[in-house]
């Protein structure tokens, strides 16, 4: 067997290797066509050295294409794949110009049909804020931890994210706490379910039953009111002695309008923390009451007022719509 062949594709210090077989997964594309051309300058739109395929693109985004490349499902763009200087809309609208201008067409059609799922929430869409995608660092004895906003935004109104939505990306907070236990928070924030307690994160200084204790004595000085209702719920569970594996709640999301009558419609977990975002830094978007509000199985988490400004002072600013956010009831 003749050994494999690959080509490199360099995007500035970076170099991507592909197989033949990944470049031909997307028919007719740019990339494919440079390494397969026979005349030496190939495409005056690229620049060759040394053999490699020298690109000017971002170097996350790349990896996304490479990904994409290699079969991988790639959309939407997890949040580490956000470049620093991008919001995750301008991310994916750049994603989307980087497949369009390498002739990347089934990655194309993937971003366009991603973008079409959100189109209800899309048509509110304003000027999108400037929100920069920021990681945090927590220091518990001698074990760093890194979150993002968005899983610290998991528990709403938690103490951790409290303290970090009033300081700029990359500060470091100590916290005194077990940094055994602190995983099983760290695991909470990250969606997965942290309970029972395995066994190597006990601290060899306490009992299992201490530690189920001690994580909720944590849970509740952080605020995170879902992990402590789940060890609350383990324990009852222990007590009545059924242990029982606590699911882990997939949350779901509806945008509700109102104008003649309430309308529901379901939205996707990125449409709603895309509209809670919009709607709050959009100027005629004003706050307001949620009652009246009945939709069984979910809770109303923020409500507004859409106003229409009119030019002429004498006449009073007119209530167009109001708009409200839900979340299911765990």
């Amino acid at each position: 067997m003749p050994p494999q062949m690959f080509y490199t594709v360099r995007i500035g210090l970076q170099n991507f290797q592909f197989t033949k077989e990944q470049l031909d997964s997307e028919p007719g594309n740019s990339i494919a066509a440079f390494f397969q051309s026979a005349s030496p300058n190939r495409n005056a739109s690229y620049t060759e050295v040394n053999g490699l395929l020298v690109l000017e693109k971002d170097l996350q985004l790349f990896r996304i294409i490479q990904a994409h490349l290699r079969g991988y499902k790639v959309i939407p763009i997890h949040s580490e794949l956000v470049p620093d200087h991008m919001t995750k809309g301008d991310a994916l609208e750049n994603l989307l110009r980087d497949a369009r201008s390498l002739g990347l067409r089934r990655l194309e059609q993937e971003i366009l049909q991603y973008n079409a799922s959100l189109s209800h929430a899309m048509q509110f869409r304003q000027p999108e804020p400037v929100v920069r995608t920021k990681k945090y660092r927590l220091a518990v004895e001698e074990t760093e931890f890194k979150f993002t906003k968005d899983q610290l935004d998991t528990e709403p109104g938690n103490a951790l994210s409290e303290y970090f939505s009033q300081l700029e990306s990359g500060t470091y907070l100590h916290l005194q706490k077990d940094p055994l236990l602190f995983k099983l928070v760290q695991s909470h924030l990250r969606g997965y379910e942290a309970l029972p307690i395995p066994d190597t994160l006990v601290p060899d200084y306490m009992t299992k039953e201490s530690a189920l204790e001690n994580l909720l004595r944590d849970a509740r000085s952080l605020g995170l009111r879902r992990l402590e209702q789940r060890v609350m719920d383990y324990q009852i569970s222990l007590m009545r002695g059924t242990q029982v594996k606590l699911p882990i709640v997939q949350k779901k999301y509806k945008l509700a309008t109102y104008q003649d009558r309430w309308n529901f419609m379901d939205i996707q977990e990125e449409g709603f923390k895309m509209l809670l975002t919009r709607f709050a830094n959009t100027p005629n978007y004003q706050p307001r009451a949620s009652q009246n509000i009945q939709c069984p199985g979910y809770a109303v988490v923020m409500c507004w007022r859409d106003f229409e400004v009119k030019p002429v002072p004498q006449r009073a600013s007119e209530i167009v719509s109001v708009i409200a956010l839900l979340e299911s009831i765990d």
